[in-house]
């Protein structure tokens, strides 16, 4: 059987899921095999899609994923060719990062076929919280900054970045819902984002169907979640369930992390971990996504330590490195300085060459991280550097007047020096 590698252009989701997560008020209006397609857009502006929104109209999912058009993507990637709606996965190869393509493998203990079993949705835009790599298209909380920054007059320093067009609504009761209401014993992958998926009560009550039906036992639960609504009941509804192999979104530790995610609180979600790993019975394993950005660079070390110390030896799982989206915007690690961006590589060098001795010594169940894919990225941003300290600047301050924050009892030292100084050359 072929595997995804850099010498083909094989992708193993086209062949069993389907994403769900772009909406024009109540209906559907474009579908992808992974979340990724949707990053890239095509000649109209539009992001990425297999069907448009006109022929999306009528079709479940079955029929969806039985199109013509998906059939085609599944030749292309079949046959070495590069699908163009996959522009994501091919412009992070041509960097020489490890995309998501070069990860997805066949799931199941059945021998591979094509069928849907895995849906991946996100019905609404309602979060907990309010990051500062976040828009308004994933949490609706970033609207209270916006009118914010209206009121104070500095909307325009954000460059429109909080912003998002492709906001989902509160999808009440739409065909798709119906269609997995429906179809639970079909479904063997439930993923959900959004928003936050457990300050939705849309997905709440959609994980308590898959368990009413008697499906929950038979199929695999997986959630991008901040982990700060993990709460006993909701390990014991997770419990119900084949597996958990959830996605947690945790940016940095300590102060870093609340600066970034805020209305969050480093110690409570540590908490929160701790009490998930203890009472749940049926974790496979935990995935990390760390979204890198000018504002976390430098904590990159004391992060891994502490995954290190929280998750190894007691499940296994991996560090995924995302890079902040829209590329370009001011928190791009982009518009560091050639200087700090060396510095932050060697650190992290020092500690890989340290961390190695520390899991000969730990063994048991151990982690993946993408550490070349954070060299990747690092060494991308070092040959195409673009230093904009006054965009950067502009970005974290917008956020801070509106939240009555500042930057200088947040970052790192190091970071901290550089925004201080272009702000005292501007004062």
């Amino acid at each position: 059987m072929i595997r995804p590698s850099k010498d083909n252009t094989f992708c193993y989701y086209p062949f069993y899921a389907m994403v769900f997560k772009l909406y024009d008020n109540e209906n559907l209006k474009a579908v992808a095999p992974c979340c990724m397609m949707h990053d890239t857009f095509d000649i109209k502006g539009n992001a990425n899609s297999i069907l448009t929104k006109e022929e999306l109209k009528g079709l479940s999912p079955y029929d969806i994923f039985h199109h013509k058009k998906f059939d085609e993507l599944r030749e292309n990637l079949s046959n070495n060719k590069r699908d163009l709606r996959c522009d994501t996965c091919w412009k992070q190869e041509d960097k020489g990062i490890f995309s998501h393509r070069l990860y997805s493998s066949w799931p199941f203990p059945e021998q591979f076929n094509t069928e849907l079993k895995e849906v991946d949705i996100s019905l609404s835009n309602k979060c907990n919280l309010a990051c500062r790599m976040c828009n308004t298209g994933s949490s609706h909380q970033i609207y209270e900054d916006i009118d914010k920054m209206k009121k104070l007059g500095i909307l325009h320093l954000s460059r429109g970045v909080f912003d998002s067009h492709n906001l989902p609504k509160n999808v009440k009761d739409n065909y798709l819902i119906k269609w997995i209401y429906n179809n639970t014993d079909k479904i063997k992958i439930f993923k959900a984002s959004g928003g936050e998926p457990l300050y939705d009560q849309q997905i709440l009550n959609l994980l308590q169907k898959f368990v009413d039906d008697g499906n929950s036992k038979d199929t695999d639960l997986s959630l991008h979640t901040n982990a700060m609504l993990i709460t006993d009941d909701i390990i014991d509804l997770m419990n119900k369930f084949k597996m958990q192999r959830h996605t947690i979104s945790i940016d940095g530790v300590d102060s870093t992390y609340d600066y970034i995610r805020h209305k969050s609180n480093f110690l409570m979600l540590e908490s929160n971990l701790k009490n998930w790993l203890k009472k749940s019975t049926n974790i496979y394993v935990v995935n990390i996504n760390f979204v890198l950005s000018s504002l976390n660079l430098g904590n990159v070390v004391d992060f891994l330590e502490w995954v290190a110390l929280m998750f190894h030896g007691k499940i296994g799982g991996n560090v995924f490195i995302t890079e902040i989206r829209p590329h370009g915007r001011g928190t791009d690690i982009i518009h560091l300085p050639i200087s700090y961006l060396k510095h932050v590589k060697k650190q992290i060098e020092d500690y890989v060459n340290e961390f190695e001795k520390f899991k000969i010594k730990k063994g048991g169940k151990q982690f993946h991280y993408e550490i070349d894919k954070l060299f990747s990225t690092i060494d991308y941003a070092i040959k195409h550097n673009r230093q904009n300290i006054r965009q950067l600047y502009n970005e974290i301050i917008v956020l801070d007047k509106t939240r009555n924050q500042s930057y200088k009892n947040y970052l790192n030292p190091s970071l901290i020096s550089i925004l201080e100084t272009y702000e005292q050359s501007i004062s």
